[in-house]
Order: C-alpha cells, then sequence, then structure tokens
C-alpha cells in the first residue's frame, strides 16, 4: 500500500490470527518533544488493524475493510521504532473488531487499541 510505504511501516509476522507490523523511528516521525507522535503510532493502529482483516478473510473475499471507528489509549512516548500487534476480536458477516497493542522494542507498552473494520 503506499500510505504504508510512505510511513516506512513492514510487516513482521502475518497470520490469519494476528499481524504485527513495525513503524520506523524517524525525525520526521516525531513531535515537538522529540518522542514518536501519536498520530503517526494511530496510523501504524490503523494500518495493521486492516491488515489482520484481510489476513483472516476467507479465501475469495474481495470486500475491502474501512475503519468505522477508533480509540487509542496512550501508555508511554516512543523513543525508538514500535511494534504493533493486531488481533481479531470478533469477525462478523459485514463487522471486525481488532483489538491492537503497541510495544517499544524492548516490549514496554506505548499504546493499546481498539479498531471496528466495516467489510464492502
Amino acid at each position: 500500500m503506499p500510505f504504508n510505504a510512505k510511513c516506512g511501516f513492514t510487516v513482521e509476522a502475518w497470520a490469519a490470527d494476528a499481524v504485527t507490523m513495525r513503524g520506523p523511528f524517524l525525525d520526521e516521525n516525531t513531535n515537538g518533544a522529540g518522542t514518536m507522535h501519536g498520530g503517526f503510532i494511530s496510523s501504524l493502529i490503523d494500518s495493521v488493524a486492516t491488515a489482520v482483516v484481510i489476513a483472516g478473510a476467507e479465501r475469495g473475499d474481495r470486500r475491502n475493510p474501512v475503519t468505522t471507528s477508533l480509540t487509542v489509549h496512550y501508555l508511554g512516548a516512543a523513543s525508538s521504532a514500535v511494534l504493533a500487534t493486531a488481533t481479531c476480536s470478533r469477525r462478523g458477516k459485514a463487522m471486525c473488531f481488532v483489538d491492537i497493542a503497541v510495544t517499544d522494542e524492548t516490549g514496554r507498552p506505548i499504546a493499546t487499541a481498539m479498531v471496528s473494520t466495516l467489510l464492502r
């Protein structure tokens, strides 16, 4: 996806039940305090949520996941690359509900999130 490439997001693990993506720590991704910008982390969360919905889709399902709700709880500041791991807590016919945990490279919690996705 062009947006993911522009942000530098990379897939670290891909399975039907969980996807992990990495967000790099670069100067252009920081805030005024010199830590990773919350909007960058939120974008990574949205991207990994979409990825796990696609990863777990039934073969031949060509519907596009569209984020309908995204809630983030920031737990700490990141001063290194971050890893976001997404799992589907519920997968319905038209909606998927995704839980995301974001950590820094040492495993320290940075954020948790919940994303609702409509399949259309």
